[in-house]
């Protein structure tokens, strides 16, 4: 064997190659559903103060607010329904949201029940 032949055996291992993740937060996947920001701090704690479902809820008007870019949205139960969340309890968690001054919403006939997110600064210290 010469001196100067590399044998590519010295330079492999059976040693997976690991890297290490990201100090980044993880981001989605073009394509991906995802939740857009920013959303107002004092109105995720005050949401995530209601009972029950509440704040699962208000994580879905949050979502179709980014991606309509408008704080007033439609309200869908099927959305609800991908958290898991039985379509009673999508309301009672509505009822919580309004009645924390978190939402107003109002009923379209025929049509859809219209959500709109109110700003954090009207929360009363509650």
């Amino acid at each position: 064997m010469n001196d100067s032949t590399l044998n590519l055996q010295d330079f492999t291992s059976d040693t997976p190659l690991v890297v290490p993740p990201s100090p980044l937060p993880p981001r989605h996947q073009p394509g991906e559903v995802f939740l857009k920001g920013p959303i107002p701090w004092a109105w995720l704690v005050r949401a995530g103060q209601l009972p029950g479902r509440a704040l699962h809820v208000a994580l879905v008007l949050w979502r179709e607010a980014g991606c309509k870019n408008s704080r007033t949205v439609p309200f869908r139960l099927s959305l609800a329904v991908q958290f898991g969340i039985h379509p009673d309890t999508a309301r009672r968690g509505l009822h919580a949201l309004i009645k924390a001054g978190l939402i107003s919403t109002r009923y379209i006939p025929g049509r859809y029940l219209e959500v709109t997110l109110l700003d954090a600064s009207n929360l009363n210290a509650q």
